[in-house]
């Protein structure tokens, strides 16, 4: 028996059935309590059968973790090799909803190899999508391409309409994360016949929300919108919980796209309880992420932050840290458009760390990968090595093979060598952009007039209001001899009161002061003027060259050169 696990853009076939290997159904049977089993009798298979058949219940409604603990608790027992690569399969597939994809991977690794060793063809497609859906979360395209490949080869050859409509969808998919949306459409239209031919409109749905989301991810947003509304009308007696969510979130997407944010907010509400009520975290977690877009748009930033935290919490939990990634984003970009640059500065020095992060741990993988292929050709070649020495021509065809071989990997080595640097060139070239971009915010900000309540009848006070309004002259900023002792006579002060007055009244030092107002001048001129450095340096009142460089890194986190270049790239 085979059952369709369906979630808004994501669908798989998965075997969770264990008709063939057990031996009678337990329907009308009490519930186990597996923590009350002795070893004796978690090593009894008929135990296990009913074990078993618990955790699958289980996983058919949604409750991973419960069915997790029962696959751990009984898999060291089972003796049948049928019945443990089963077991270590289906406890695979829970992991992956439950978003452990680690542990997904090396739950079905082991399924594989032994249904591999056995050349049993009829599970390996199965297998094939799931490690390729798990590898796609994680972000390794290339692995889950090849998965999803494997699996199409087979059931193209003797597969069902179902197998070879997964296979499509899923390949549809990661054509989709590579933004080939023209193939992911084609991919996707395959997979939907099939499905209308085999007129079982449980599976519909998925379909139109996954052709809808591809559609949105190519703006064509009257087609995405037609495409979610169809599976809405599939009848509510043959829509999941997940998929109902899926065209939800999607018409919440688009509306957001249209910025028709309230109303956006009443389908992504409903996406969201759906979501939650399922215990589908991963999901409520995306949910909890276009509510908080919806809530930006309407300038709502505290609701923005509130929804974006709940969300970032979610996706700790589960260690989506690709997710996580643009939470920490969002939230930067947040606190920044609510003037919270403590905590923009905050969360965007998170998101740079994460994302090098993720870089780096992304390049281990492939290398990791591509070391497993070499040591399987490796074996794979000695095997066939010992073959040849059987024959007259062994040696010469040993040492042709073993040239192709390495020369082979050394191209491999190269070309992987290569798409590294270009790809860290893009993306140092997108982080001093986006640099740009923030502090064109923030220059905003820094021309904004002081806004300052000064006590009266206090002559610190009074002599605070006073240092205000003279240094607002841009003139008095730019002159290189401006101290603040000559500020202080100039105001008919002392030193003294002068200090404490922008201590005690403007939270801060003279210097710090008069490079806050001076930087903002000299940025505006990097911008719009061809002026040499150390020109714009004098004419904005530094005494040195040296000390602007200090002073412009410190607040803009690039140097002068660096900041020109960015900006004119924003706007050319």
């Amino acid at each position: 028996m085979i059952g369709l696990v369906k979630s808004g853009n994501l669908r798989i076939t998965v075997f969770f059935s264990f008709l063939l290997l057990l031996t009678k159904s337990i329907s009308g049977q009490e519930v186990i309590d597996i923590n009350l089993l002795s070893e004796e009798q978690l090593k009894d298979t008929s135990y296990q059968h009913k074990i078993l058949h618990m955790a699958d219940s289980l996983t058919t409604n949604y409750k991973e973790a419960e069915a997790i603990e029962i696959y751990n608790k009984v898999i060291p027992f089972i003796k049948s090799g049928d019945l443990k690569a089963q077991s270590i399969k289906h406890r695979g597939v829970c992991y992956y909803y439950a978003g452990d994809y680690s542990r997904a991977i090396e739950s079905l690794l082991p399924a594989l190899q032994y249904y591999k060793n056995r050349s049993d063809s009829s599970h390996l497609p199965d297998i094939y999508n799931m490690m390729g859906l798990t590898y796609r979360r994680m972000g390794s395209l290339d692995s889950a391409m090849a998965y999803f490949y494997e699996a199409l080869g087979i059931v193209e050859k003797n597969g069902s309409a179902a197998d070879k409509s997964d296979s499509y969808y899923n390949l549809s998919s990661v054509y989709s994360n590579l933004k080939d949306y023209t193939k992911a459409l084609q991919f996707k239209f395959k997979s939907l016949k099939l499905d209308i031919d085999a007129g079982d409109s449980t599976i519909l749905p998925s379909t139109y929300n996954g052709i809808a989301t591809t559609y949105y991810l190519m703006k064509k947003m009257d087609s995405a919108e037609f495409f979610y509304l169809k599976a809405l009308e599939i009848n509510n007696n043959n829509i999941s919980a997940r998929d109902k969510a899926g065209a939800y979130d999607g018409l919440g997407r688009i509306l957001n796209n249209r910025n028709e944010y309230d109303k956006a907010l009443e389908y992504l509400v409903k996406a969201f309880e759906i979501n939650r009520s399922s215990g589908y975290k991963s999901q409520v977690a995306i949910n909890l992420n276009n509510i908080s877009a919806a809530y930006c748009g309407l300038e709502n930033y505290n609701k923005a932050i509130e929804y974006i935290l709940e969300a970032k919490k979610i996706n700790e939990e589960l260690n989506h840290r690709i997710s996580l990634e643009g939470n920490l984003k969002n939230l930067s970009n947040y606190y920044a458009m609510a003037g919270d640059f403590e905590n923009a500065y905050k969360y965007k020095d998170q998101y740079e760390k994460l994302h090098d992060s993720i870089f780096q741990e992304d390049l281990k993988r492939k290398y990791a990968d591509y070391e497993v292929k070499y040591e399987t050709a490796k074996k794979d070649k000695e095997i066939a090595l010992k073959e040849l020495e059987l024959q007259k021509r062994a040696s010469t065809i040993r040492k042709q093979n073993t040239t192709i071989l390495f020369s082979l990997i050394a191209a491999l080595l190269l070309m992987v060598i290569l798409l590294v640097i270009l790809y860290y060139k893009r993306k140092t070239k997108e982080k001093n952009i986006s640099l740009g971009r923030f502090n064109l915010i923030v220059d905003s900000q820094e021309n904004c007039p002081e806004n300052i309540q000064f006590p009266e009848n206090d002559n610190i006070a009074g002599l605070a209001q006073k240092i205000v309004e003279y240094l607002k002259n841009e003139e008095v900023l730019r002159d290189t001899q401006l101290t603040q002792s000559r500020l202080s006579k100039d105001l008919g002060s002392n030193t003294s009161y002068t200090s404490k007055a922008f201590s005690q009244y403007l939270k801060t030092s003279f210097n710090d002061y008069i490079n806050n107002k001076r930087i903002p001048l000299s940025k505006k001129m990097i911008r719009e003027t061809d002026m040499k450095f150390n020109e714009i340096a004098r004419h904005c009142g530094f005494n040195t060259y040296s000390a602007f460089i200090k002073v412009f890194i410190k607040h803009t986190g690039m140097t002068p050169k660096e900041y020109r270049k960015t900006t004119r790239q924003l706007f050319s």
